[in-house]
């Protein structure tokens, strides 16, 4: 890393020597290959054109060897090779939840987006989540699940791997709550790196809590009989609301019933250290020295901002998004979940006797949807509960206060007050007005249509009926088949929802049972039980 830096800032080539014979015979190979692929469109000015390219590949002197004689005779290269700092960067991205972690951690994962130009400057990026092998927990529920953690063999050999390699290292998820403070410090030796930077990302409590209540109640973790869903693997898991209450499902609360329930764990007169932020960053401030807290509410894209203040030793990465931005260029962004008002007006509706009782809650979610989006209406709220509202607007300013004490002074309170009250003017954390919408004349001829609506397109297919896909991505090697692989373990919980499970399947892997040669390679493979098991 060091020396691409060098090459990159100086413009200095390393010397290197050739073996003719070898590049002649990889020239012939590159020709005749070309030449059997693309037969029917083969003629002389591709092979000229091949030719120019090969030789323009060769000038990057990629298939020679480094000259080390040259080398260590440059006195430049001598000098250089002599000062160099091999202690690189860590930065921990501990979330927490809600506050854009799926948005960053999809950009670092993408060669598309951000993954090449990371590894251009030279940055390894990992996501630690708990559930995929990199702790070894106790697990428990709710949200003290996790208990007593350590860092995992897996974690200490990738630290310990690319620290070997001269690489920066990026970590994160936005589960690393107070829980895994202690593991992560045991596994981080700061005199390993240069710096050790951990960095929380602030979101506006009355944000973060409109967005947590959606999170905690658009799923739910039970079927129809109460019984908790669990996965192919045993582990607890979740699905989007299937049943009406009345028929086993779960009934979601309003955002009023659901606050009070969820602050009565808390001293109310010390709301502000509970702001999941404030929370987690006095949690690691307890183990790491350099603890630092960025705003997701500033002007500008959230993944350039955070790339350029919080890694600005990412310098490749940090102008390719300005630039970016500068061309017009929209950068991906996670998406907001439906406001569960749409699942809130349906149960009513359906409880209340408006609408035909054949009709599933996730079709009559999504008609309530198209309803209100389709005509412009906006759905009715009742006045919000004062002391709520109260709470809400005092945690917030507290929170604000603690996390950027250099900012905030009586002109800033001033601005937050009109913060808060353009969010309040939106009406997303004030109850629906239910008796007021099945009043309404327009949405009660749109429910009357819905009764005439042929559901046999919707109903769930018969479990024998429906065939499932296969996909088999079988590389070869150096064709992205990396990059892939690391997008779809990613995306395992989207792929969930589209019904398909990724698995990378290998002979290391126990997924085949082969001959190995002496030289390492494979033959004779059969497909072992635990694949066969696996694809049934």
């Amino acid at each position: 890393d060091a020396v691409l830096g060098y090459i990159e800032r100086t413009g200095k080539l390393i010397p290197r020597k050739c073996d003719q014979e070898m590049i002649d015979e990889i020239r012939g190979w590159l020709l005749d290959s070309e030449k059997e692929v693309f037969s029917s469109t083969w003629t002389e000015k591709t092979k000229l054109e091949l030719n120019q390219t090969y030789e323009s590949y060769l000038q990057k002197g990629k298939l020679c060897d480094v000259d080390f004689n040259a080398v260590f005779s440059d006195d430049e290269w001598v000098s250089f090779l002599s000062s160099i700092d091999n202690k690189k960067d860590l930065i921990l991205h501990i979330g927490p939840q809600k506050t854009g972690s799926t948005t960053l951690q999809n950009a670092w994962a993408s060669a598309q987006e951000l993954g090449e130009l990371l590894r251009q400057d030279h940055f390894s990026y990992k996501r630690i989540n708990p559930w995929t092998g990199s702790f070894d927990c106790n697990v428990g529920v709710a949200e003290t699940r996790f208990s007593n953690c350590r860092a995992s063999k897996d974690l200490k050999e990738f630290i310990a791997a690319e620290i070997a390699k001269g690489r920066n290292l990026l970590l994160s998820d936005e589960n690393l709550n107070e829980n895994f403070a202690e593991a992560l410090r045991s596994v981080i030796d700061e005199a390993q790196f240069r710096e050790v930077k951990v960095v929380a990302v602030y979101r506006r409590i009355h944000e973060w809590l409109f967005s947590w209540w959606k999170q905690l109640n658009q799923y739910t973790n039970k079927d129809a009989d109460g019984n908790l869903l669990v996965d192919k693997d045993g582990n607890p898991t979740h699905e989007p609301h299937k049943h009406f209450p009345e028929h086993g499902g779960e009934r979601v609360p309003s955002f009023g019933e659901w606050y009070k329930n969820f602050v009565q764990r808390f001293n109310m007169d010390e709301l502000a250290s509970e702001h999941p932020s404030v929370h987690v960053v006095n949690s690691y401030k307890a183990y790491f020295d350099h603890v630092q807290v960025f705003d997701m509410h500033q002007d500008g894209d959230l993944v350039t901002n955070f790339m350029c203040q919080m890694i600005p030793e990412a310098t490749k990465s940090c102008s390719a998004l300005q630039t970016a931005l500068e061309n017009g260029v929209e950068l991906p962004s996670e998406k907001e979940s439906d406001d569960l008002a749409y699942d809130i007006i349906s149960v009513y509706t359906y409880e209340e006797g408006f609408v035909r009782k054949d009709i599933t809650r996730p079709l009559l979610n999504a008609a309530v949807k198209f309803f209100f989006e389709k005509s412009g209406a906006t759905i009715p709220r009742k006045k919000c509960d004062d002391e709520m509202v109260d709470q809400i607007r005092n945690w917030f300013y507290e929170s604000e206060k603690i996390m950027f004490p250099d900012k905030f002074n009586p002109s800033r309170k001033n601005e937050l007050e009109q913060v808060f009250e353009a969010y309040l003017t939106e009406g997303n954390i004030c109850d629906v007005d239910l008796k007021t919408i099945v009043n309404n004349h327009d949405f009660l001829e749109f429910l009357e249509s819905l009764k005439e609506l042929d559901l046999t397109p919707y109903a769930d297919p018969p479990s024998d009926a429906e065939k499932n896909h296969l996909v088999l991505h079988v590389g070869p090697q150096k064709t992205g088949s990396s990059t892939l692989q690391a997008a779809w373990e990613i995306l395992g919980p989207e792929l969930d929802q589209d019904n398909y499970r990724f698995r990378h399947v290998s002979p290391e892997a126990s997924d085949f049972d082969c001959h190995v040669s002496r030289w390492g390679g494979y033959t004779d493979c059969k497909a072992t039980d635990n694949l066969k098991s696996f694809i049934e």
